[in-house]
């Protein structure tokens, strides 16, 4: 995977991206989540469609969680 959600204490904190992952620890390299970063789970395909033309990735909610 390119990109990782982080969960601390069974909750998910942020992500980190597999190309910062050189060196130092998975907390160093640890990004805030960012809501346009989120689709939800229940989101139509042509949402999500949009939102990967905007950029590479995106993460979905999934259980409530996100």
């Amino acid at each position: 995977f390119d990109v990782v959600g982080v969960r601390c204490d069974g909750n998910v904190k942020g992500y980190v991206l597999k190309e910062d992952l050189s060196s130092g620890t998975i907390g160093e390299h640890l990004r805030q989540l960012e809501e346009n970063i989120i689709l939800d789970e229940n989101a139509p395909m042509l949402r999500a469609l949009e939102a990967l033309a905007m950029r590479r990735w995106i993460l979905i909610r999934s259980f409530g969680i996100c």
